[in-house]
């Protein structure tokens, strides 16, 4: 009898065994999720209108999954203030970084620019430079965005590019992500100090050029539950 009360203790020590390291990599996943989570700022819901926009202006090809909704044609006078605001946004970059890849669409109001992250970085920070004309810089910026100027609302999404996905990046080069990261931060910063308000920009990470970094403007859109959706100044 306290044989077989034995092998059934041994049993279970096994199976209990068994099952902690099981549950302690369940639990280093989790963690790396979550963490992976707080890296990225765009959720599924946010990114799909967003490559849906993307698609739209600047792609003859379409995602199977978007589906073509009718909608009223905007009226010339937003038309007419959206294409002076990314005009504008477009100079404004064109006249401080060299070798700047511009995509725009003037019916839609979307412009995407790509360029070098460290190109950036100087027009921000304006490294080497009077501080003064980075202020300049950035507060432009923000007034565009913010509809100081043209009385419509503009956001912006700025992905750094980084050499592999992100999540394989981060297991595999934590301190290349780290700096990914820091570069994240440093944007982030610049633009909340020159006033631009969070819900106006979104900061990620994304697989592409490393060393590249891609900013897409287009018209903001406030989030309304009861489904009207109505252009605000912050």
């Amino acid at each position: 009898m306290s044989g077989r009360r034995r092998k059934i203790q041994q049993d279970e020590s096994r199976s209990l065994g068994s099952q902690i390291p099981g549950l302690s990599m369940f639990v280093i996943l989790l963690a790396f999720f979550i963490v992976l989570n707080s890296i990225s700022v765009i959720k599924e819901d946010r990114a799909r209108p967003l490559m849906r926009s993307v698609e739209m202006a600047f792609s003859t090809q379409v995602s199977e999954d978007v589906v073509w909704q009718p909608s009223s044609n905007p009226s010339d006078d937003l038309q007419v203030h959206e294409g002076r605001t990314i005009d504008k946004l477009e100079a404004m970059f064109s006249s401080r970084i060299a070798g700047l890849d511009v995509k725009k669409d003037d019916n839609s109001g979307t412009l995407l620019l790509r360029m070098k992250y460290g190109d950036f970085s100087s027009a921000v920070h304006n490294l080497g430079g009077d501080d003064r004309r980075s202020q300049e810089f950035l507060r432009t910026l923000v007034s565009l965005l913010r509809a100081e100027m043209s009385g419509h609302t503009y956001r912006m999404d700025a992905f750094v590019q980084v050499a592999q996905n992100p999540p394989s990046m981060q297991n595999q080069q934590p301190q290349k992500m780290a700096e990914a990261i820091k570069q994240l931060g440093e944007v982030a910063q610049a633009l909340e100090a020159a006033g631009l308000p969070q819900k106006l920009m979104t900061i990620g990470l994304e697989k592409g050029d490393d060393g590249m970094i891609e900013l897409l403007f287009r018209p903001h859109v406030p989030y309304n539950p009861l489904g009207d959706a109505r252009r605000d100044a912050p």
